[in-house]
């Protein structure tokens, strides 16, 4: 009677289900949103055993429970601004997109590129077929936020490109990411930032139990980030992650601790999704032989589920209460209702065929009792003709399964064969699934072994079985009990009259221990009917107040009636005020039409821009081009000349040529047509004289340059001028020294002055010769040049020759410096 009670109070949750109030994923916020997401998925990779990529769940949750892809991909951008692009991401539509943004500029264009970006980075199987374009949108969107300054969007895709990295299983690409990344958001204070870079790290990195310890790590970082921001949803999410690995690791209480504090987050905003977490802690109440929590949280699995309409792991959560009830020695009936219904839900929606397989498992178990083997035979041949297996995990399931079907039907070749199949397939499990399953085909291995009186061999078996990872999981005292008996069999069979006495008063123990768990969940079973009478006594109570509310019903339509009128009045009113509001909309649209005017003014005047700017780029290449040629000829008049001066003379001008032609071409590929960058382009030409000269071993160059743009009108003579300088201190100023240096040093002096230094540590100016009068053309240059500067010039002689010259500008912006 006790158990039909059970099952009432299950068929009644499960109608009151119908009409929850749980809401439709599609209007809870985002975070909500990809609560849902991040929670189901990473249970349908659990469930597959990491069979599939975390995205490829994300997709399977949004096509079963309706919920938009879109609250995940655009975490940490501006979602605002993207809310129009969701019917393109849930649609599968980018080229979308991507016509889109050949139309953009400035952060629009970036926003985009992101967007895309996270879009691919989020594709099922992503690593392996769109891994391109993941990257590449990505890239250009890390680009563009720097051409931008816009160091937050960078990050966020920075975050993006580790998650890629990870995914694709390029460990050190990946690393290199993640460290810098969280590097610059501790130096910036992006703590949001960097919990998702932590959670990232930690959630998409190969799922191998040699990285779970490492991955746990990184999600507490994340976590302690979390709740110091104290965001509710990302917390509790981050907790199951670090409680599924916990358990991965068979880390009881930690995940445990974990799973606990996940559920009280979620049970402080009234999640209706706890089924996730719930069953996770059946999980762990099973393993730890708590029998009664074990029942009390799969009832709530299955409570919620029903109740939120979530058939994602329903027939999981059924499994988990046959289990329950398959524990009590006058519950198998229950038990196998449950199962039945666990069956059903997966053939219905065409689960895994693993799941399939494992479920029909417990079914044939009780048609063997039944003696119904032969029917089982012949249910099993077609379940697996219409779900036949694909994977290691498919096929572990099936061979085990029909090894059992054989031990039952007593053919034992072919149960061994089948079992022998199972057990080769569980080392390359094990990678994926650590070694707590590792173990599981001995024991069927050691009953048919004993069945057929092979008694050696199934002694090793269940010694081999007693001794495995496996044994920790079959905690429960009948389960353990039954293989003692069975190892109690096999030591008599063999004389072994000691092991056979130890394994006697094992067994003792284990059935005592079984007889006290079985009292302990009566009394549990008996706190649950007690729940089901307090719940029907619930629903009476309700019904009373439903009577009563009709009652107040009838009473308030009289003053609805009185209310209409009020509503006429207020219609008169709301005529008065529409009226005001065509007069005002009609101002409105006229305004709307002045902006459009404007805005295409603007539009043409950037068009013009636009035009400006490439013509003048396009000055600058012909001027360089031309100054080449100029330098060409140069070069072949003076493979003509005899005289040494005549040739240097022609050098030289070569020389001061490259040194303006320098420039053209530094203006011809920037950005900026109208300013050079000075560090770069002074390290250049010092290199081309270097090279001119061929002195890249004799003399050492100190370049103090700082991070200054000039216009062209100050560059060309600052650039000469340099050229002039470095040239009469590399023919002159060395004899023959061993330690011969130039110095040169550009700098901002004052807001508007500029000041440049050129210094040797050659032989200086000669006795008796007056500073700065020197009659040669490179002289009068570097002083003709000052001049047409408005500059000042001192030259100086001591411990080498300086040259020392200020001139007045107007320094560009720090933000157009680092842009150059």
């Amino acid at each position: 009677m006790l158990r039909f009670g059970l099952i009432g109070y299950l068929l009644l949750v499960s109608c009151l289900a119908g009409h929850g109030q749980s809401p439709l994923p599609s209007t809870m916020t985002f975070a909500r949103q990809r609560l849902l997401l991040e929670q189901a998925a990473s249970f349908i990779l659990v469930k597959r055993l990491s069979r599939i990529d975390i995205d490829s769940g994300l997709s399977i949750v949004h096509e079963k429970l309706h919920v938009s892809k879109f609250s995940l991909i655009a975490e940490g951008l501006d979602t605002s601004l993207f809310l129009s692009n969701a019917g393109w991401i849930d649609e599968d539509q980018p080229a979308l997109a991507v016509q889109r943004l050949s139309t953009l500029k400035g952060t629009p264009r970036l926003q985009l590129l992101q967007l895309l970006g996270a879009y691919y980075a989020f594709r099922p199987n992503g690593y392996k077929n769109f891994i391109d374009s993941a990257i590449g949108y990505i890239t250009l969107a890390i680009k563009e936020s720097e051409f931008l300054h816009n160091p937050r969007a960078r990050r966020q895709s920075l975050c993006l490109l580790g998650k890629v990295y990870a995914e694709k299983r390029d460990t050190v690409m990946a690393n290199q990411v993640f460290r810098r990344l969280i590097d610059d958001c501790r130096s910036s204070g992006d703590n949001t930032t960097e919990a998702r870079a932590w959670k990232y790290y930690g959630a998409y990195f190969p799922y191998l139990s040699q990285t779970a310890a490492q991955r746990t790590e990184y999600l507490r970082r994340a976590l302690d980030l979390y709740r110091r921001q104290q965001d509710v949803c990302n917390t509790a999410n981050v907790l199951m992650d670090i409680g599924y690995l916990s358990y991965f690791l068979y880390h009881l209480a930690d995940a445990k601790a974990a799973f606990l504090a996940s559920v009280n987050l979620q049970d402080s905003i009234s999640w209706p999704y706890t089924h996730y977490s719930t069953d996770l802690l059946t999980l762990v109440s099973d393993a730890e032989g708590k029998y009664g929590d074990q029942m009390r949280y799969s009832l709530r699995s299955v409570r919620s589920a029903e109740a939120s309409n979530d058939s994602i792991g329903l027939s999981v959560f059924y499994v988990r209460l046959a289990d329950g009830h398959s524990m009590l020695d006058n519950s198998q009936q229950e038990a196998l209702v449950w199962f039945k219904k666990a069956a059903a839900v997966c053939l219905a929606e065409n689960a895994p065929p693993a799941t399939i397989y494992n479920i029909f498992n417990r079914i044939v178990h009780d048609m063997h009792l039944r003696q119904q083997d032969q029917e089982a035979l012949i249910l099993i041949d077609s379940i697996h003709r219409q779900h036949p297996p694909i994977d290691d995990q498919d096929f572990f399931e099936y061979n085990w399964l029909m090894a059992c079907l054989y031990k039952f039907t007593k053919q034992y070749k072919l149960a061994e064969a089948y079992a022998l199949r199972a057990q080769h397939l569980e080392k390359p499990m094990e990678l994926v699934s650590g070694p707590i399953n590792t173990g599981a085909i001995f024991w069927i291995l050691g009953d048919i072994y004993k069945d057929e009186k092979q008694y050696t061999a199934a002694e090793a078996c269940y010694r081999s079985l007693l001794a495995s990872p496996y044994i920790h999981r079959v905690h429960r005292s009948a389960s353990r009990s039954a293989i003692i008996r069975s190892l109690l069999v096999v030591d008599s069979a063999l004389g072994k009259t000691a092991a056979a006495l130890a394994d006697y008063h094992t067994y003792v123990e284990l059935k005592e221990e079984h007889f006290n768990a079985m009292q302990g969940m009566r009394a549990d079973e008996l706190m649950v009917q007690y729940e089901t009478e307090q719940r029907e006594k619930n629903i009476q109570l309700l019904t009373a107040q439903a009577k009563l509310q009709q009652t107040e019903l009838k009473q308030s339509a009289f003053a609805r009636s009185i209310a209409y009128a009020g509503v006429a009045l207020a219609l008169l009113l709301a005529g008065l005020i529409y009226s005001r509001f065509r007069i005002k909309q009609k101002s409105n649209r006229e305004l709307e039409k002045q902006r459009e005017e404007i805005a295409q003014k603007n539009v043409q005047l950037q068009h013009l821009i636009d035009a400006k700017e490439w013509l003048l780029k396009e000055v600058h290449h012909r001027v360089k081009n031309n100054l080449q040629i100029v330098m060409s000829l140069l070069y072949s008049q003076s493979a003509y000349l005899q005289d040494e001066k005549a040739i240097s003379a022609v050098l030289e001008s070569q020389h001061r040529v490259q040194a303006m032609a320098l420039i053209h071409q530094k203006l011809y590929k920037s950005d900026h047509a109208n300013s050079i960058y000075m560090p770069e382009y002074i390290t250049d030409l010092v290199e081309y004289l270097k090279n001119g000269f061929n002195i890249r071993q004799s003399i050492w160059f100190d370049l103090q340059i700082e991070k200054i743009n000039l216009d062209i009108l100050h560059a060309v003579p600052v650039g000469l001028i340099l050229n002039e300088a470095i040239t009469n201190a590399i023919k002159y100023a060395f004899p023959h020294g061993e330690d011969d240096h130039i110095t040169v040093r550009l700098f901002a002096s004052a807001p508007d002055e500029i000041t440049l230094i050129i210094k040797d540590n050659g032989r200086g100016i000669p006795a008796g010769s007056e500073l700065g009068t020197s009659g040669s053309f490179g002289m009068t240059l570097i002083k003709g040049l000052t001049e047409d500067m408005d500059g000042s010039l001192f030259i100086t002689s001591g411990n080498g020759t300086t040259l020392h010259m200020v001139f007045m500008v107007v320094v560009a912006p720090e933000k157009k410096l680092q842009m150059a």
